[in-house]
C-alpha cells in the first residue's frame, strides 16, 4: 500500500471510535459475527473482544497468537484463509 494514513489521522479516528458504543443494541444484532484478535494487540485488546464474543448471540472469535492488531496485514496468506473457513461458517 502506497498511501498509509498518518499517525494524527489514525489517532483522530481510534479518538471517534472511543465515543461510540453500541451496547444498547447488541441484542438485535442477530447475523452471524466473525471475531478475530492477535495476542499482542494494543488497540483492540483481547478482553474487550473477548467480552464482545460473548455478548453477540452467533459469533466466532478466532485468536491468534503472537500477533497485533493488523493481522490481516502482516500475515495476508493466514488471513485470507482464514476468510475463507470463517466463509463456510455454516457449513461446519
Amino acid at each position: 500500500r502506497k498511501n498509509i494514513p498518518s499517525v494524527l489521522s489514525l489517532q483522530a479516528g481510534l479518538d471517534l471510535l472511543q465515543q461510540f458504543s453500541f451496547d444498547e443494541y447488541i441484542e438485535y444484532i442477530q447475523t452471524p459475527v466473525s471475531l478475530l484478535s492477535g495476542t499482542n494487540d494494543q488497540i483492540c485488546s483481547l478482553k474487550s473482544t473477548k467480552v464482545l464474543a460473548n455478548q453477540l448471540c452467533s459469533a466466532a472469535h478466532s485468536i491468534w497468537e503472537k500477533s497485533g492488531h493488523a493481522c490481516f496485514w502482516t500475515n495476508q496468506t493466514k488471513f485470507h484463509q482464514w476468510i475463507k473457513d470463517e466463509l463456510c461458517y455454516e457449513d461446519k
